[in-house]
C-alpha cells in the first residue's frame, strides 16, 4: 500500500514544520519518512519506493538540486506525485517537468493542504 510521504530538505526547522502540517492534515507518524541530505532522500525513496505516494523536495540544496531528484524519482517510479518546496518566487511548476507540484515558502498549512488533496485525491 503506497501511504508514506517522503520529506528531502536540509533545514531542520522546515522538514519539522512539514512533518507537524502532515501529521495535521492525518499522517501518521509512521508514514513520515525524512531526508536532511539528498542523496539520503534518493536512498530512503529506493529503500521505499513501493510504498512511498509523494515526496516533499526542496528546490536547493547541497550536492543535488530538488528538481533533479525529482527527476530520477519520475523516471523510477512515475506515479509517485513530487512536490517541489522553495522561497524563490522564479521557480515554475510548468518549467520543471518531473514535478506535480510547485509550493513558494513560507506557505500557510491551508495552502499546504490544497496540494495534499491533490496527491490523495479527496
Amino acid at each position: 500500500m503506497r501511504d508514506k510521504i517522503l520529506i528531502i530538505d536540509d533545514d531542520r526547522e522546515i522538514v519539522d514544520l512539514l512533518h507537524s502540517y502532515l501529521t495535521l492534515y492525518g499522517i501518521p507518524n509512521q508514514n513520515i519518512l525524512k531526508a536532511y541530505d539528498p542523496v539520503i532522500g534518493l536512498n530512503t525513496f529506493n529503500e521505499n519506493q513501493h510504498s512511498i505516494i509523494s515526496v516533499i523536495c526542496d528546490y536547493y540544496m547541497p550536492k543535488a538540486s530538488g528538481a533533479e531528484l525529482c527527476e530520477i524519482i519520475k523516471k523510477n517510479q512515475p506515479s509517485t506525485f513530487l512536490i517541489i518546496q522553495s522561497g524563490d518566487k522564479e521557480i515554475k511548476q510548468e518549467n520543471l517537468n518531473y514535478v506535480d507540484a510547485v509550493i513558494h515558502k513560507p506557505f500557510p498549512y491551508r495552502k499546504f493542504e490544497i496540494i495534499l488533496k491533490q496527491v490523495f485525491k479527496v
